[in-house]
């Protein structure tokens, strides 16, 4: 008995340290991409795509991508050398993340006055790495529906 006890106390120990580093993977991600978005990072895009959307494309489809990927990455460089302000980075501490078996989500608050509004990023895990799910036909193939159930309480909080 105490045989099984100790068994199970120790998948449970597991289970709580593995969905910790899944969750700390999950938020060291988001925090690449929302950092991306702001242009406080020199990552490019395509870099987020899952497998499965990036195996879907037709080389026209991927070439036209890249032709938008670059344009856009033109533009962040302009607004960025005409900008006074310096792009702020967001830190982990302010990302929130929940996970369902492949599938994750994040937000990071952003204000929107009155309210601080959660805006939420669709992940799913594969080959090891952390993917932005955009419920692709290829993806909806490979990985399944996204869990209807996985979201962060996006209630609007009051500001102080």
């Amino acid at each position: 008995m105490k045989r099984i006890s100790l068994v199970l106390v120790t998948l449970l120990l597991l289970s709580v340290v593995g969905c910790s580093m899944a969750e700390k993977r999950l938020s060291a991600r988001a925090v690449e991409y929302y950092n991306y978005l702001t242009g406080a990072n020199s990552l490019t895009g395509e870099k987020f795509d899952s497998p499965a959307k990036r195996n879907s494309l037709t080389p026209e489809a991927e070439k036209a991508r890249r032709k938008i990927a670059e344009e856009l990455e033109r533009a962040r460089i302009e607004v960025r050398e005409k900008s006074e302000a310096t792009p702020k980075e967001i830190s982990a501490d302010l990302i929130e993340v929940s996970i369902n078996g492949r599938f994750g989500v994040s937000a990071v608050p952003y204000m929107i006055e009155p309210a601080i509004v959660r805006a939420q990023v669709r992940w799913v895990w594969d080959r090891g790495q952390w993917y932005l799910y955009t419920s692709s036909e290829a993806e909806i193939e490979k990985y399944g529906e996204f869990p209807s159930d996985l979201t962060i309480d996006n209630a609007s909080e009051e500001t102080k």
